[in-house]
């Protein structure tokens, strides 16, 4: 069904060129080669879908992949350069007892809380869902600097693959 809706959309950006050269030169012509070579892509779709799949995945392999990792890491490096700058900014600056390091001794969290590494009420956390849980940490913490990472962090989910990498290094046969 994917590839069918990708061959469909693929049919109609096609005669576009001649959509184009129709507008500009105000001739019938090219409106029905446009109508013609968008029929004929999509009847080629729908006819030889091993076509429209070795299509398909040239398409992700050559182009949607590697514009989605090069738009990875320019995200990367602007949540990077976020967490430098309020960092250098002195984000969360707890008063010391030693000025040489920032070094503060804290207690355990109870073993109930480990599931969820900050310390916050779990009936909320499940609720409230990730975005929630982060929005509640940050003003709990007095980092509300790190709200501003989340459109970041929703771009970097849409530029994710789609489908998990399977990763043959942790598979353990028991005898």
């Amino acid at each position: 069904m994917l590839v069918r809706a990708f061959w469909l959309t693929v049919s109609c950006l096609l005669p576009l060129p001649w959509i184009v050269l129709d507008l500009w030169t105000s001739h019938i012509a090219p409106a029905v080669m446009a109508a013609v070579v968008a029929g004929l892509a999509a009847f080629i779709g729908f006819v030889r879908e091993d076509l429209a799949w070795r299509v398909y995945r040239a398409w992700n392999r050559r182009l949607v992949r590697p514009f989605a990792a090069a738009g990875s890491a320019a995200v990367l490096a602007i949540c990077y350069s976020v967490v430098v700058v309020a960092a250098k900014a002195g984000a969360r600056q707890d008063a010391v007892a030693d000025p040489r390091s920032s070094w503060v001794p804290r207690r355990s969290l109870p073993i109930d809380a480990y599931p969820a590494l900050f310390d916050g009420a779990r009936e909320d956390a499940a609720s409230a869902g990730w975005i929630g849980n982060y929005i509640r940490w940050a003003k709990r913490t007095h980092n509300l600097w790190a709200i501003s990472l989340l459109p970041f962090l929703a771009i970097l989910k849409l530029l994710s693959e789609d489908e998990p990498q399977a990763s043959h290094a942790n598979i353990y046969t028991l005898f």
